[in-house]
């Protein structure tokens, strides 16, 4: 598969969403050369390194920015780290390795490694150290350059708060790579500073925000995941990452991996093109306590007497069929039923009850 594409290829996908989104029509001309000399260099504080949430910000901000970057390097001391994470990618014996074994999963082409001292024109981003884009996290809460005062080292085991820490580091790594292909809409030039985001009620800077610790043992029962595709990479991975987890989860999907899929998939690989979907979900989990038991077909293969079985239904599913599936799925009354789903700069969670008034076949009906 190395062969048979180019690292410009790679980055299809991403090129097209930075042309929607830059309102630059000269943007695309810029793109090869500027594209190879973004840099990115990613540091994480002595102190957070050796912790749970320190490893899975770090890590993680590597799976999501090394998806659109084409230069990514590494503090040299982090090779003296020991992992105390079984990340989905690239493990390794120290941290360093780690790393760039991520990076070059994701793509082979890619400049990665490590380094004493940053150039002058790359972007910085550190986990709990400042830098030009600083992430950090609190059990269910996710920071973003927040200077006000000096965060605790966080201690807790709860990934959520860590992974959507490095998912707003990330966008705005993201932000600065539009600005240096030219882009001029705001989405490249507007800044954000000073973020203290819950992932438990998602409140934003709320001075009365609430941190619970998170529970010892978490069951989520049997699930239904429709669409294996961006947002049930996303939701996996969390439970991945979430010790003590049990249930039975069952992805469902016809389609197989693509390229174009390798730059928004957080579980993907470059080797995992022409793979089946859920294949990648199931493999994840092996020697697990949650069992994963994927089909490999349609939405419309699922019946009213399968959905009788089915504590949570999550609706992850794309609009290829004119959001015919997504009907589908609300036609068969599931007991409880998320709703999620990205398109382009937009996303949508809903928890739909059609008892009160809201359903997926209203908010997709045919116009």
């Amino acid at each position: 598969m190395e062969s048979a594409i180019n690292n410009q290829e790679f980055y299809s996908r991403t090129k097209t969403l930075i042309d929607e989104v830059s309102i630059s029509s000269e943007i695309s001309s810029t793109i090869p050369l500027q594209w190879d000399e973004f840099t990115v260099c990613i540091s994480i504080e002595p102190a957070w390194s050796n912790t749970y949430a320190g490893q899975l910000m770090l890590l993680s901000s590597i799976n999501m920015i090394g998806r659109f970057c084409n230069r990514l390097f590494f503090d040299d001391s982090l090779s003296k780290v020991k992992p105390i994470i079984q990340f989905p990618i690239g493990f390794a014996n120290n941290m360093l390795d780690n790393c760039i074994n991520i990076a070059r999963n994701i793509n082979p082409f890619s400049s990665v490694g490590a380094i004493s001292s940053w150039p002058k024109d790359a972007v910085t981003f550190g986990v709990g150290v400042e830098a030009d884009i600083t992430i950090a996290s609190n059990n269910w809460l996710s920071y973003l350059n927040w200077n006000e005062h000096q965060l605790a080292i966080d201690l807790n085991q709860n990934p959520f708060g860590p992974m959507f820490a490095s998912c707003l580091g990330s966008a705005e790594v993201f932000r600065k790579l539009i600005s240096r292909l030219g882009g001029r809409g705001p989405t490249a030039h507007r800044s954000l500073s000073n973020i203290q985001y819950s992932t438990l009620d998602y409140s934003c800077n709320d001075p009365l925000i609430i941190n619970p610790s998170f529970p010892s043992f978490v069951d989520i029962g049997n699930i239904l995941i429709a669409g294996s595709g961006a947002v049930a990479n996303g939701i996996m991975a969390a439970l991945y990452m979430t010790n003590n987890v049990k249930g039975i989860a069952i992805p469902v999907d016809d389609e197989k991996i693509d390229l174009s899929n390798v730059s928004r998939y957080s579980l993907t690989t470059l080797a995992d093109v022409g793979k089946e979907k859920t294949s990648l979900i199931a493999r994840l989990f092996q020697g697990s306590k949650m069992t994963i038991s994927p089909i490999n077909n349609t939405v419309e293969s699922i019946t009213s007497m399968d959905m009788n079985k089915y504590d949570i239904v999550i609706s992850a599913l794309d609009n290829r069929n004119n959001n015919s599936a997504r009907i589908y799925l609300q036609n068969l009354l599931p007991k409880y039923l998320i709703h999620a789903a990205t398109h382009g700069l937009s996303v949508a969670v809903a928890n739909i009850n059609y008892l009160d008034g809201i359903c997926l076949g209203c908010l997709f009906s045919p116009r």
